[in-house]
């Protein structure tokens, strides 16, 4: 299995290699203040439970039986992100079957209101496809 969550974001990425796009500005990841199943963001709102969401594809050539979405907040720091270490902890993680190759899916979970980040602070969402055998 091969995940990627930017398929849309740059033609003929296919999600094999490091994306080198605007990765602040996924189409893929996004935030609804109710688990509406809308595909809009909006930003957080303090004081309310708020949603995660991310689409997932399997960009690989076999299906992944079962997979895990993990979701991170963190403080812009001027920098591209870097994995593992900037994505651990996460403050959500939800999971998801059977995903064939080529498809999509969109998941979501709760994001507790007491980890939303005031109004006003520059934060980044940062998110992980993990699936057994296969590299996040």
């Amino acid at each position: 299995m091969n995940f990627d969550f930017n398929p849309c974001d740059e033609v003929g990425h296919t999600g094999d290699e490091d994306w080198g796009g605007t990765f602040w500005n996924s189409l893929d990841l996004w935030i609804r203040h109710a688990d509406d199943a809308g595909t809009i963001h909006q930003g957080p709102m303090e004081g309310i439970d708020n949603w995660f969401y991310a689409r997932v594809r399997n960009c690989g050539s076999s299906s992944a039986q079962h997979f895990m979405v993990t979701f991170t907040v963190k403080p812009w720091a001027g920098t591209e992100f870097v994995y593992p270490a900037d994505f651990i902890t996460c403050a959500a993680a939800t999971g998801g079957f059977e995903l064939a190759p080529d498809e999509e899916k969109i998941v979501s979970v709760k994001w507790p209101a007491p980890s939303v980040p005031p109004a006003g602070t520059h934060s980044c969402l940062l998110a992980s496809a993990i699936a057994r055998g296969d590299h996040p």
